[in-house]
């Protein structure tokens, strides 16, 4: 019986050992917030590079079309 009781100095250093962990963990959580935060910053970078590059292209492939049918309605 005695081995399933908890005595106060086993209650301390459970409470010890809970409170290193939280400290770890809000440790931890910082620095996934830091990293989320650089991933994103990285990420909305590159989405805006994809869409200026998408505009160019969009841009040029109208100003082929239009030249391709203003070619083709004066040879007619």
């Amino acid at each position: 019986m005695t081995t399933l009781l908890a005595s106060k100095s086993d209650i301390a250093m459970l409470r010890q050992d809970l409170d290193g962990a939280r400290v770890a963990t809000k440790s931890d959580i910082a620095m996934l917030r830091q990293d989320l935060e650089t991933t994103r910053t990285l990420f909305s970078k590159d989405l805006e590079l994809l869409r200026s590059s998408m505009a160019i292209r969009l841009g040029s492939m109208l100003i082929v079309g239009l030249g391709i049918l203003f070619t083709a309605l004066k040879l007619t």
